[in-house]
């Protein structure tokens, strides 16, 4: 079975802000989610995630503007707070 970070992509591919875009905002979300959690090298977890960061920190942009122009406001500011919280590790990293 393909691993959650597949899955993700595999549904990127599917879903598209132009055809699907709250499912796709989701997806976009659901990725950062787990960009932020992850070393930018497995093998060297210490040397951190910045670049994993920015790459979240895109993707939630991308999703909170979707939430945001369909008048998703709750899932907006959810979105929000979590680049928040993105913005603050990358001025310490």
């Amino acid at each position: 079975a393909p691993s959650a970070p597949r899955r993700r992509q595999q549904s990127l591919k599917v879903r598209n802000p132009r055809d699907t875009p709250l499912e796709y905002a989701h997806t976009v979300a659901n990725k950062a989610n787990a960009l932020c959690n992850l070393p930018d090298v497995l093998e060297h977890p210490e040397a951190g995630n910045r670049n994993n960061l920015l790459q979240a920190q895109a993707y939630y942009q991308q999703a909170e503007q979707i939430f945001t122009d369909y008048g998703r406001i709750e899932q907006a500011q959810v979105v929000a707070k979590a680049m928040q919280g993105i913005e603050a590790e990358l001025q310490f990293s």
